[in-house]
């Protein structure tokens, strides 16, 4: 106590001369209109200035909760959308009160980790076989097409990344329906190429390239990527185009996993069929 008394009594010039200049400060801001006004004019900026600083940084803390949030909404809203359907019909007349029936569920999921470098590229994603996945889904983002999902444990699973060289992905101009194959030949990692579209067909830079129907991994009308350059190589009746990955895959956060509820038994029916003829 002898202390703080010493502390005090050592600082009382200081303190009393703010003391008098708080009081001082005070009375002319009570009875002078302007100096009343400017006072409250400049708290009330630093006020507000705080406080907006004080929300953005509550906001960026919880901007992760938000995302999720968010990216779940999306997909709900991506499940009940009528691409996420297909309409039912008995063959002649179409039943009102049950045209649609759910083809497509989707899963949201968060990117632990992936590579961009390599021949063949994968993605790992926090969701396994116990959230419902298994191999061969197919993985999306907002923008468009991401990869398909490979091996699957009880949490996790590994999706080959459209960014491999070993398989060919069947692709649609969207704008003539003519559709193609696309390959990654490793240029980079936001370029594709689009190969087998005659040059009979009108095609421009932008032209948007997507999946078609003949997939059962995914939805059709699922962006690609975008033409960006056009090829005309002498003596070849096709194109070689090149396209630009609608997705930047440098910069993946959050994926859907789609399931097509009917993919077994479309795949069953399309290999009784090979298997007939083999």
């Amino acid at each position: 106590m002898n202390n703080i008394f010493k502390l005090i009594w050592g600082y009382r010039f200081q303190l009393n001369f703010l003391f008098l200049f708080v009081i001082s400060v005070s009375l002319i801001v009570k009875n002078n209109h302007y100096h009343n006004t400017s006072f409250f004019t400049s708290y009330f900026e630093l006020s507000g200035s705080l406080h907006k600083k004080t929300s953005g940084l509550k906001q960026y803390l919880h901007l992760k909760e938000e995302n999720e949030r968010l990216a779940k909404e999306n997909a709900i809203l991506k499940q009940d959308s009528r691409s996420a359907l297909y309409k039912r019909s008995n063959g002649r007349i179409t039943i009102n009160d049950t045209v649609y029936d759910q083809k497509y569920l989707y899963l949201n999921a968060q990117v632990v980790n992936f590579s961009l470098s390599q021949p063949v590229n994968y993605i790992i994603l926090d969701i396994g076989s116990k959230q419902g996945v298994r191999p061969e889904m197919g993985v999306t983002t907002s923008d468009g097409l991401v990869g398909v999902v490979k091996d699957v444990s009880k949490n996790f699973c590994s999706v080959i990344s459209l960014l491999n060289n070993k398989t060919e992905l069947p692709a649609v101009l969207q704008k003539s329906g003519y559709s193609g194959r696309v390959v990654w030949e490793q240029k980079d990692q936001s370029t594709l190429t689009l190969y087998d579209i005659p040059k009979n067909i009108d095609v421009l830079a932008g032209d948007l390239v997507v999946t078609g129907r003949a997939s059962s991994t995914f939805p059709e009308g699922v962006t690609i990527g975008y033409v960006e350059q056009i090829e005309d190589i002498p003596g070849e009746p096709f194109y070689k185009i090149f396209l630009k990955t609608a997705v930047s895959f440098n910069n993946l956060s959050h994926v859907y996993v789609i399931e097509n509820v009917l993919k077994t038994e479309q795949d069953a029916i399309k290999k009784k069929f090979l298997d007939t003829f083999n």
